[in-house]
């Protein structure tokens, strides 16, 4: 027999079941003499019960002697259940042991209820045996299983989460009709249908589904001006996945929108599926690419106070123009297929453009209407109505607020105050100015409303910032996430704001722009979020590492050296202590040089720097061989967020041997030239916003070396040099980048100038398209390079994204550049520049980031190449 216990305690409400009707038959009582009224009281209970639940009961005098008598009685009465049992008495405990008979299950052994406790808690006795008989009940009209069948290629539990059918839940057809209608939603079916089985345990729900066919193959027909990869470029369908009606529909209209960006009118695009077998079909878009149509002309209709062109330069759409004609706009159109094509969503945006445009002039009430378009054959004539209204300036300008004192130098720093005519633009940047003005005196929910009104007679607007400072914010916690290798410490000590300290605008500013200067990290995000309550600010500090470690090879060759082989192996974020550790080697047919560098930012937990590089250089000159074995030790200290100081000492102990006797007198006068020593100082500034690839921002060095024999060395000069580098965005993703750098050296008290310490240019880091030591004065006697005591260049560049996903950048370039030397005829000229232009490209790439430049020499003398290439791996850019 199956049996159910449980707890007095347990509700009746968590058995949903329909109502039914049942016979209660009379108790048999099993105790005491005397206690036989127990039965009825059990009987009136398990009436209320059930009849709460909304049965039928219907009560019968006499007891059932068997199973078989019980159903009779039911079936005779037109009942569904019959209830019948014993009630016993030991003691203050009551058992209460009850069946439950169907009329339709002959076969079905009695349902047992059972419960027993104290009799002082009858009436949660009589619940709890309600409730197992409730069980009982239910079975009928539960679900005992869900199956799917027919699906192959889309998973059941996929389907399963779709529906609301599930094991254990009511049977219950108006949801089995609303789950057919979400399998069908999925769009992987031709047809679901549903089989219910009935079994002791309750209803078997089986979902057989029939998949639709897989893609096999996607053909394009009719396409004559646009090729099959181009338009598979912008559908999101993929052979072998399901045929969904809803998705052939979508990417339709995809091909329309391409033709459509093509100038393509009236394209028509039909689909269909041909069946290929039961499981596969090919998917066909029939294509009628209409006519290709042009935008002739563009008018701006009631413009007077601008010209049609001046109006028109400032669209997104434009006009056709011959391909000759000079201008950008028109020849990148003509690269890009899409010069006098006409977009609607473009000509949306040129409405609001133009409207702007008139609201940044003083023209307050001007509005642009809704463009009209006429086509005439493959002609397009766009017409903008524009009505201007009057020009307004700018009045008197105020502020009402109540926590800087001196109003004036609020107001100072407002830029339309300072406008003729009224500008919403300035309005805007003006509002964002004392925003964050605010907000760095720890008010980051300030809200500045503009109160401005017009004077017709004077022609002016007159404008009031209201500012709602709101509660002083501070900072609660900062959270610092998605740093796996880095160190908390090493994040922390960048950002420009602290915990309990008042929130700061600028200072999240430049605590972004340091975090992604470090080159640890792809991604940097900060996020302020709400803390306790509206005074405190939790902040998140989100960042992705990207590999700091390099292992980076290069090669080359030259007539002199042959082949030379270039490694390097870096670590930039050393056990994620923000450390840099690498080892350099460069060997070649007549150099050898390796060195090994390690710089730590915050030495001791300090804002000191410190670097240390040692190096064994060797080198076989045409006239001499040169061994050089030395080291540096520096410190830096920061002065602000971008400007630091640095100092520091070198030794450097060097042997040249195998001179030439017919050699150059100042290359002779450098062999007695053993060792130098010296100190050096100077100042760093760095503002661009990453460490690689920067969009914005300067980065400049100035510093002097003094060498000589008070140091203990032999060598004695003074050394100046500077560098002012500039990155800003010149186009869409366009950035422009200037470095200019100069150096002045002359010999010392005491000792000579070496000619290794004499300025030479070419290569990478100066002017390109000669290699290093190429751009040098020649010894009047030997034509030998024997640099010079005065240098200057300047690289111009224009860096642009090819993939921008993979980190691949384009770069074009103009160089110039030369070194002048006192022993020269040739003399200090600024205007003899050695100049050249190139391109390359930048890869951010998994090893490090990759340079490959070429180079063309425009003032090519005896001896130098027409052009040279450049690799380079590892490093910046």
């Amino acid at each position: 027999m199956a049996n159910a216990r449980g707890s007095i305690d347990a509700s009746i409400d968590d058995i949903s079941v329909r109502p039914s009707s049942i016979v209660l038959f009379q108790p048999s009582y099993i105790g005491p003499k005397g206690g036989e009224a127990i039965t009825s009281d059990v009987k009136e209970l398990l009436v209320s019960e059930l009849e709460s639940q909304g049965h039928r009961v219907v009560v019968a005098s006499d007891s059932p002697e068997t199973p078989a008598q019980a159903r009779a009685i039911v079936q005779d009465e037109g009942a569904d259940y019959g209830i019948y049992g014993t009630v016993s008495r030991l003691g203050d405990v009551v058992s209460l042991d009850f069946f439950v008979v169907s009329k339709a299950t002959e076969e079905k052994k009695p349902f047992v209820a059972f419960v027993q406790g104290p009799e002082s808690k009858l009436r949660n006795l009589v619940k709890l045996l309600a409730l197992k008989i409730n069980q009982d009940f239910s079975i009928p009209y539960r679900v005992a299983e869900v199956q799917v069948e027919g699906n192959k290629r889309v998973g059941t539990d996929a389907i399963l989460q779709n529906i609301h059918t599930e094991k254990g839940s009511v049977y219950d057809p108006a949801t089995i009709a609303e789950d057919i209608k979400s399998i069908y939603k999925m769009g992987y079916f031709d047809d679901v249908e549903v089989d219910v089985q009935d079994t002791p345990e309750g209803k078997v729900v089986t979902y057989m589904v029939r998949e639709k066919p897989a893609i096999r193959k996607i053909i394009f027909e009719g396409n004559k001006e646009i090729a099959d990869d181009k338009i598979k470029d912008v559908l999101d369908l993929k052979p072998y996945t399901v045929i969904k009606d809803k998705s052939l529909q979508e990417n339709a209209e995809k091909i329309k929108a391409l033709y459509a960006e093509k100038g393509y009118a009236g394209t028509t695009v039909t689909v269909s599926v041909r069946p290929v077998s039961n499981q596969a079909a090919d998917v066909i878009f029939e294509i009628n690419e209409g006519e290709k149509v042009h935008i002739k002309s563009i008018k701006i209709e009631g413009a007077k106070a601008f010209s049609q062109d001046d109006l028109k330069d400032i669209m997104e759409v434009t006009e056709k123009k011959p391909w000759w004609t000079p201008s950008l706009r028109n020849l990148i159109g003509m690269v890009k297929g899409n010069a006098g094509v006409l977009k609607w969503d473009a000509l949306e945006r040129d409405q609001g453009r133009l409207t702007a445009f008139y609201h940044n002039h003083g023209y307050v009430d001007a509005k642009v209407g809704q463009p009209r378009v006429e086509r005439k054959g493959a002609d397009i004539y766009v017409t903008i109505p524009v009505h201007e209204g009057e020009r307004y300036g700018v009045g008197k300008v105020d502020i009402e607020q109540d926590f800087f004192p001196d109003e004036y130098k609020l107001l100072s720093h407002l830029e339309i105050k300072n406008m003729d005519y009224f500008s919403q633009e300035v309005l805007r940047k003006d509002i964002m100015t004392l925003t964050n003005m605010y907000a760095d005196e720890g008010f980051a929910h300030c809200t500045i409303t503009p109160k401005i009104t017009k004077d017709p007679e004077k022609k002016v607007v007159n404008i009031t910032f209201v500012v709602n400072k709101g509660p002083k914010v501070y900072f609660n916690r900062i959270n610092i996430t998605g740093n796996t290798r880095t160190r908390d410490k090493v994040i922390r000590r960048e950002l420009r704001v602290m915990e309990l300290k008042p929130f700061s605008a600028t200072g999240l500013k430049r605590s972004n722009d340091r975090l992604r200067r470090l080159g640890y990290f792809e991604d940097v995000d900060i996020t302020p979020k709400p803390a306790q309550d509206e005074s405190h600010m939790d902040l998140d500090v989100k960042v992705k590492e990207r590999p700091t470690g390099t292992f980076s090879i290069g090669a080359g060759y030259s007539s002199v050296d042959k082949l030379i082989l270039m490694g390097e192996i870096s670590q930039r974020n050393f056990l994620g202590k923000g450390q840099t550790l690498s080892f350099k080697g460069i060997i070649g047919g007549s150099t050898q040089r390796f060195s090994l560098s390690f710089f730590e930012p915050y030495f001791q937990d300090t804002r000191l720097s410190l670097g240390v590089d040692l190096y064994n250089w060797q080198y076989d000159y045409s006239d001499y061989t040169k061994d050089s074995v030395g080291g540096s030790l520096r410190f830096g200290y920061p002065l602000t967020d971008n400007l630091s100081f640095f100092f520091g000492g070198r030794i450097d102990n060097t042997d040249l041997s195998d001179i030439d006797d017919n050699a150059s007198y100042i290359i002779r006068s450098s062999r007695d030239i053993k060792s130098t020593r010296s100190l050096s100082a100077g100042l760093t500034y760095d503002s661009r916003n990453r460490y690689f690839n920067p969009t914005r921002g300067w980065r400049s060095n100035i510093s002097m070396e003094c060498a000589g024999a008070f140091l203990g060395g032999d060598a004695s000069f003074v050394k100046f040099r500077g560098e002012v580098g500039y990155y800003h965005p010149i186009w869409h993703f366009i950035t422009g980048h200037v470095r200019i750098g100069a150096g002045y050296v002359v010999d010392g008290p005491g000792g000579d100038l070496p000619v290794y310490e004499r300025f030479f240019l070419g290569g990478l880091d100066s002017v390109r398209g000669y290699k290093y030591g190429d751009v040098s004065p020649r010894d009047p006697e030997t034509d030998e390079r024997i640099g010079g005591e005065y240098m200057g260049f300047m690289q111009s560049e224009l860096i642009f994204p090819l993939l921008k996903e993979m980190g691949l950048n384009g770069v074009v370039f103009f160089d110039m550049g030369n070194v002048w030397g006192k022993d020269t005829d040739e003399g200090f000229d600024i205007t003899d520049l050695r100049k050249s232009a190139g391109a390359g490209v930048r890869w951010l790439s998994p090893m490090g980031p990759l340079r490959v430049e070429w180079g063309y020499n425009f003032d090519r003398k005896p001896g130098d190449d027409k052009s040279n290439w450049e690799f380079r791996m590892g490093g910046n850019f």
